[in-house]
């Protein structure tokens, strides 16, 4: 939410979603005695982390996604160090 105030970027927001998710797995567990809704509520975030992580966080499958997302742009440099 931080970074989103910051640049007004959306794709912020989406990517809190994908921990908001996966927090949500964990309340659900622990509160919830249906194992219907605990498959469901996990299956959705597994799949929505899958899919960000692979298309968005590393760039793959999906041409004219820009790098900005990618962990290989965030690396240092060796003078960083």
């Amino acid at each position: 939410a931080r970074r989103f105030a910051d640049t007004q970027d959306s794709r912020h927001l989406w990517n809190l979603g994908k921990y908001t998710a996966s927090l949500l797995v964990i309340v659900v567990t622990s509160t919830s005695s249906s194992t219907g809704s605990i498959i469901v509520v996990s299956t959705i975030a597994t799949l929505y982390a899958a899919v960000w992580d692979v298309f968005l966080d590393w760039g793959l499958g999906l041409p004219g996604i820009s790098r900005l997302w990618s962990r290989a742009r965030q690396r240092l440099s060796p003078a960083s160090c």
